[in-house]
């Protein structure tokens, strides 16, 4: 979801979503990467910020490096499992 749309309506849904996913990950699956917890690309207006995202919605390459990294993180964790 982009941006605040009606009056702020998709980030707060998108927080809400977020939050039970963080809540109930381990009910339905083995691990989870955690992009929304990055405040650079995860907070609310995130979207805003041109280093990361070329037109609010895509991925610039520096955002790219911070999912990679995150999804690895997850990928260390599951193996050591």
């Amino acid at each position: 979801m982009k941006g605040q749309g009606s009056n702020g309506a998709c980030d707060l849904t998108r927080n809400v979503y977020n939050d039970l996913i963080e809540t109930h990950w381990q009910e339905f699956a083995d691990g989870v990467a955690d992009l929304a917890g990055n405040p650079e690309i995860g907070a609310v207006g995130a979207y805003l910020n041109t280093l990361y995202f070329c037109d609010g919605i895509h991925l610039t390459n520096s955002e790219t490096a911070i999912v990679a990294g995150i999804i690895n993180q997850s990928i260390d964790a599951l193996m050591s499992i």
